[in-house]
């Protein structure tokens, strides 16, 4: 009875604490918008170039109204961006996780690819992105290759890194006891390295949209990413943070669709803090 009323008394505490939490969050948020619109409409700042928070609230408005914005609506703007973002992603997250698995399973080709690795890692995206679109042209092939890329590395370091962390005495013990590779790695290497390949997904989501963005920046005349390029370089301010707003909005749903996804296949992932821990036993 004592430990109920404590676990329940703990339950109202956290969700009092992130209540409050929740409040000063959108408390900061508000005060920035009436700063932002007051400064704009006492002169303090110039509204050509950053607008208003009520300009854009209402431009966002005639958006979603299906006003056409430099020929098209919004929503095709955003399937034109949504379409290289998914298929890229899921191109790169496969790619990615059996390249991990490939080089992290051999360790003496981990060893041996390692400087190429980090070399690679290290070069910036943006370098590389305008030899896509030269090799592809400026379709949606050399968009999905961007993205592709972009989650590829995030995906492939984090299942290289899960499974260069497994220990190896269970994989030794589970050959000895007789255990088939197909085996090992459903009830070992799998489950090992889970973590990892979780916090990855996640972690590529934003790191997607970027890619899709890039490539729309480079050579592109539809999407997100050149509406907020067209619009910055056409002087429209309002446009630009209202599809900047559309493309935040668009990162936090697919992000929100993922972790969704993940928890629902590990429940055990926590929820506060984003972490993925192993299972406990029965």
């Amino acid at each position: 009875m004592v430990a109920t009323r404590s676990s329940s008394q703990g339950k109202l505490l956290i969700s009092r604490r992130q209540l409050a939490i929740w409040a000063c969050t959108l408390g900061i948020g508000m005060l920035f918008l009436i700063a932002w619109e007051i400064a704009s409409r006492q002169g303090v700042i110039n509204s050509v170039f950053y607008s208003r928070p009520t300009d854009i609230a209402e431009r966002l408005w005639q958006d979603l109204l299906g006003a056409k914005v430099y020929g098209r609506t919004i929503y095709e703007q955003i399937w034109i961006t949504s379409q290289s973002v998914l298929i890229g992603y899921v191109l790169g997250a496969v790619i990615g996780v059996l390249a991990g698995f490939a080089v992290g399973r051999s360790r003496w080709l981990s060893r041996a690819l390692e400087p190429y690795i980090v070399t690679f890692y290290a070069i910036p995206k943006i370098s590389i992105a305008p030899l896509f679109i030269l090799i592809l042209g400026i379709g949606l092939s050399s968009k999905v290759a961007i993205v592709s890329m972009e989650s590829f590395f995030i995906l492939f370091t984090s299942t290289l890194r899960g499974v260069l962390e497994i220990d190896e005495e269970l994989v030794q013990v589970a050959r000895i006891m007789g255990a088939s590779r197909r085996t090992v790695f459903g009830r070992i290497l799998m489950p090992a390295s889970l973590p990892a390949i979780f916090s990855g997904l996640q972690l590529a989501v934003p790191f997607a949209v970027i890619g899709a963005v890039l490539g729309e920046y480079i050579a592109s005349n539809r999407g997100l990413g050149w509406l907020v390029l067209y619009s910055g370089s056409s002087l429209d301010a309002t446009g630009l943070f209202s599809a900047i707003v559309i493309l935040v909005v668009l990162t936090w749903l697919l992000t929100q669709v993922v972790s969704r996804s993940v928890a629902a296949i590990a429940p055990w992932l926590p929820k506060d803090d984003g972490r993925v821990s192993q299972p406990t036993a029965g």
